[in-house]
């Protein structure tokens, strides 16, 4: 389980201690690093969308900026992996 980083306001210092593995959690917004957390974009989601289907939100937005960007190929491939971090590399 992650611990917590609990700020009010931004405030640079208040960052001294995070390794990545911490939640940082405001008021507003509930910001994290390391996969896999509840709602990371690693984290193992399957959904369709348009008849695209997506193990991860990673995976979908990889794979629609090589779709805006329009290389099929790597399009193609982010879509038949299945490693959140093979599909990041593959978009870049």
């Amino acid at each position: 389980m992650a611990s917590n980083i609990r700020i009010h306001d931004f405030d640079a210092n208040a960052f001294t201690t995070f390794n990545g593995s911490q939640v940082v959690v405001s008021q507003r917004f509930v910001m994290f690093w390391k996969p896999s957390r509840p709602f990371g974009h690693w984290t193992p989601s399957p959904f369709e969308i348009d008849g695209i289907h997506s193990n991860c939100a990673e995976q979908y937005m990889i794979a629609d900026k090589a779709r805006l960007s329009v290389d099929t190929g790597i399009e193609e491939q982010i879509l038949v992996s299945e490693c959140p971090e093979q599909q990041k590399k593959l978009g870049k």
